[in-house]
């Protein structure tokens, strides 16, 4: 069982690029026991706040992260209207895609 999602050593696997189908990108990085989150500008704490779900001051949204069956981050969770998805990319896309 993985850690939880709000303890520092569970942050490794929620790093990562995530792009939306519109195209858009955010990123995701830990920072010592920190996890923060971009969208193409500064980056910005993510706080959790129970429920598996963080906020950000400056995000108008909630987040959170999902996992696949085999029980790997996969995608990073919006929820503005309705529950948004990004979808984690691979190392190699991420260093390439345009935030």
């Amino acid at each position: 069982m993985p850690p939880a999602p709000n303890h520092p050593s569970a942050y490794a696997a929620f790093t990562g690029s995530y792009r939306h189908p519109d195209g858009f990108s955010v990123e995701v990085k830990q920072e010592g026991d920190k996890l923060l989150i971009s969208e193409g500008g500064d980056f910005m704490e993510l706080v959790h706040v129970g429920n598996q779900r963080f906020e950000a001051l400056g995000l108008s949204t909630p987040l959170s992260f999902k996992r696949d069956a085999s029980g790997q981050v996969r995608w990073l969770v919006s929820y503005w209207i309705e529950e948004d998805l990004f979808e984690k990319q691979a190392p190699e896309a991420s260093a390439t895609s345009a935030h």
